[in-house]
């Protein structure tokens, strides 16, 4: 058992570059394939959170669309009136409540504070995340170099971790030590009336709900609930179902985010008491769970646009809604620039680059030693068959996109004897090249070695650049 990758050395092997590697920490999958068959469990909340999310966001799309045509119809005089729930034979004064210039506090310091750290880490998370996600693209590269590299990277993401971790307990101790906030979080639990208003309010900005009434189908639902004709916006509480499921969604979403970013971040901790593929469900929701911008950023097409509640039904409730306090905008703006604060002013250190082997040997048609750059089809079709003409039979040719990716053939030239070998550690930029770092070894002192000449080597993928490619050689 000297292999290296055998079961009974992984965490010897792990732990020469993951300190306190464990036989728990050798486990994590990582290279693992999601299928029903070898791995079902994080196959099926794959694709039942994948569909989940095309669901959430497209009724939130829908949601949106159904309000703009709502506005549309109403501003064209199509199907009923705006309602107006005060009648002002009964409040011929409602229009002079409010003095002119009058301004009203939407949120308590205490609120905005809590928002502000909430889109702040939220976005930071987004920022740094998303790049490691997609980072075979261009254009992620360009922005982790923003970030200044992969390890500057890591930093602020835990920077946003701790804040919205932190947040969630503020939060959880707000409501436990303040009762205010108890009725506040109690006014935030469905009610069977939050589905009954939702329809109601839809069907009010289609403006059919006249001619829904007449359909013999759908006679009895009408009979029954006869405020789902629509005739009339309903005028519901502070809170409806939109915002209700949206405190929800950011809830759930913390969840979801703090749980599986501990998992990742220390799976040692965890894989010693829980099967692996919880690793694999967590890697999963985490890279998903960050599309719950869509939240954030409905609350105010949600509730700012709307323009009825049981609050809005009186001047001076309306001008409460209308009104955004100069430290509420404050807040926002120190939220949205944080994160980007945070990177512009991060120092750009030497990223490494990400790259995949695509072939690795001792028999190789090139002797020269060095690095050779194929970046279209044509020059790579070339170099493969310069490299593969000693080679019986001549392998195929492998499949490069060189939309993302250029191949980099690293050669340590002629050796006089096998036990020679080459292999790519890392690539990275510095002083404006892209330097390949390959380390060779070399036959022990009075090992038996076949005199045969050698050309140790290894192909690998790295992203595409326009910097100039160096091997750097270590022995």
């Amino acid at each position: 058992m000297r292999s290296p990758i055998h079961v009974a050395n992984l965490d010897r092997t792990c732990g020469a570059c993951h300190s306190n590697a464990s036989a728990a920490f050798a486990r994590v999958p990582v290279h693992s394939t999601i299928d029903a068959a070898s791995n079902p469990v994080p196959y099926w909340v794959k694709t039942i959170y994948t569909w989940l999310v095309v669901a959430v966001i497209g009724s939130f799309v829908l949601f949106i669309l159904l309000d703009l045509f709502g506005r549309l119809r109403l501003k064209l005089g199509w199907g009923p009136h705006e309602t107006h729930h005060v009648d002002p034979l009964e409040w011929p004064d409602e229009d002079r409540l409010v003095a002119p210039g009058e301004k009203f506090m939407r949120m308590a310091l205490h609120g905005r504070l809590q928002h502000a750290v909430l889109v702040s880490s939220f976005l930071l998370l987004v920022v740094t995340g998303v790049p490691v996600f997609l980072h075979d693209l261009g254009l992620m590269r360009s922005v982790i170099d923003l970030e200044g590299g992969y390890v500057l990277r890591s930093q602020l993401h835990r920077i946003g971790a701790i804040g919205l971790i932190g947040l969630s307990f503020w939060h959880l101790a707000v409501l436990a030590l303040n009762p205010k906030a108890r009725r506040w979080a109690w006014s935030m639990m469905f009610r069977p009336r939050d589905v009954l208003d939702f329809a109601q309010e839809m069907n009010f900005n289609l403006g059919i709900g006249r001619w829904l009434e007449r359909r013999a189908l759908l006679r009895p639902l009408f009979a029954r609930w006869p405020e789902l004709a629509g005739v009339e916006r309903p005028c519901r509480g502070r809170y409806g179902l939109v915002e209700k499921l949206e405190y929800g969604a950011v809830v759930w979403g913390n969840i979801v985010m703090i749980a599986t970013g501990f998992i990742l971040w220390r799976p040692d901790w965890f894989l010693d008491w829980m099967p692996s593929w919880t690793f694999d469900v967590a890697r999963r929701k985490a890279e998903q769970g960050r599309g719950s911008p869509w939240s954030l950023a409905g609350r105010r097409s949600s509730t700012d646009r709307r323009p009825c509640s049981s609050e809005r039904a009186s001047g001076t409730a309306a001008a409460r809604a209308a009104t955004l306090s100069r430290s509420m905008k404050t807040a926002l703006h120190f939220a949205l620039l944080l994160p980007l604060a945070a990177c512009a002013t991060a120092p750009i250190e030497p990223a490494d680059s990400q790259f995949i082997s695509l072939s690795k040997g001792t028999l190789s048609g090139i002797t020269t030693p060095g690095v050779h750059v194929a970046g279209d089809a044509a020059s790579w079709k070339a170099l493969w068959a310069d490299h593969a003409r000693v080679l019986m039979p001549a392998p195929a040719l492998p499949a490069v996109n060189f939309a993302s990716h250029v191949v980099v053939f690293a050669s340590g030239g002629s050796r006089p004897s096998a036990g020679y070998a080459l292999s790519v550690q890392r690539v990275h930029a510095e002083d404006g090249k892209l330097v390949v770092e390959a380390r060779e070894s070399a036959p022990g002192t009075g090992t038996l070695q076949a005199q045969v000449v050698t050309n140790p080597y290894e192909i690998v993928l790295v992203p595409r650049t326009k910097s100039e490619l160096v091997l750097r050689v270590l022995h």
